[in-house]
């Protein structure tokens, strides 16, 4: 078993947000993020209501499982008890030291580099809890303020794979 399958193990904060895993508080904020177009215009169609709420119960047994390759994580601001963002840890590669991570933001909390923060922080802790040293993220071309801020935290196009950045960090060097 490894420390990825701990979802525990990825509650922690920094000095602007709280990072904790995904909990059945965090319903309302899931099913507004996977049902709106704005939010799913760059991943897919967005889901109805019902297959929101499906999605929502499969994440929540996923982070339960012993033997999941993936994590949903939410992020708040430090001074507020509402989640603005969920993050997910996946495709967990041990040998290669490879994890994908992922972000969907709240359209009132978008521009406010909520994204970015969580992406370094959770680099930070991955690195940290998983020994883990490369990093993936898969962002639609047209998703322009994704890929602005991937490029600013040292994303780099990987070559032969549409829509994939990767990053590769020495022992938390940020």
């Amino acid at each position: 078993m490894t420390a990825l399958l701990i979802a525990s193990a990825f509650e922690f904060s920094t000095e602007d947000l709280h990072v904790k895993p995904l909990g059945e508080e965090d319903e309302e904020l899931y099913l507004h993020l996977y049902t709106s177009e704005r939010v799913m215009r760059f991943i897919t169609t967005p889901l109805s209501l019902q297959q929101a709420k499906a999605s929502f119960e499969h994440a929540l047994a996923q982070n339960k499982l012993s033997c999941g390759n993936r994590l949903f994580l939410t992020t708040r601001p430090i001074n507020s008890d509402k989640a603005v963002a969920l993050c997910c840890i996946s495709d967990f590669d041990r040998k290669n030291e490879i994890v994908e991570i992922g972000n969907m933001v709240s359209p009132l909390a978008q521009g406010k580099q909520y994204a970015q923060q969580a992406t370094v922080a959770l680099m930070h802790h991955v690195q940290h809890v998983l020994d883990v040293h490369h990093f993936t993220m898969e962002i639609h071309e047209k998703n322009l303020a994704a890929l602005r801020a991937a490029r600013l935290l040292g994303f780099r196009p990987c070559e032969g794979k549409n829509n994939m950045f990767y990053l590769h960090k020495q022992k938390c060097a940020f």
